[in-house]
């Protein structure tokens, strides 16, 4: 089977670019995506989406696990400062006031990817 982003993928020229991937509101798109976050696959996935925000303070644990076959893929949290940390398997964060996400981002990405925050 062939595939491919044959057709523009402009959200996904922004994979490198923090000063968009910080940026409140999302910009994203695929071809499908079944499942939900603890277990989902993706196919064709472009652009940069929100899926967690906290403002305050807590500990939280994340647990992110994926395989991409095609196409470059990461999970981001962003602090407060904006500044980014790239999650990938089981970390702890302490979170301690102001506005904290976590991001999916992606450039014509196909695979599978597991998250969990706790």
């Amino acid at each position: 089977m062939l595939s491919s982003c044959s057709m523009p993928q402009e959200k996904g020229i922004y994979y490198e670019d923090e000063d968009f991937i910080v940026q409140e509101g999302d910009s994203y798109s695929y071809l499908t995506c079944l499942g939900d976050l603890s277990d989902m696959e993706v196919r064709q996935y472009s652009g940069t989406q929100t899926i967690f925000a906290y403002s305050g303070v807590a500990m939280i644990n994340t647990s992110v696990i994926y395989d991409i076959t095609m196409g470059k893929f990461k999970v981001v949290l962003i602090d407060p400062n904006n500044e980014i940390t790239e999650l990938n398997g089981e970390q702890t964060f302490s979170l301690l006031g102001g506005l904290y996400q976590i991001k999916l981002i992606g450039d014509c990405a196909y695979g599978k990817v597991s998250i969990n925050i706790e």
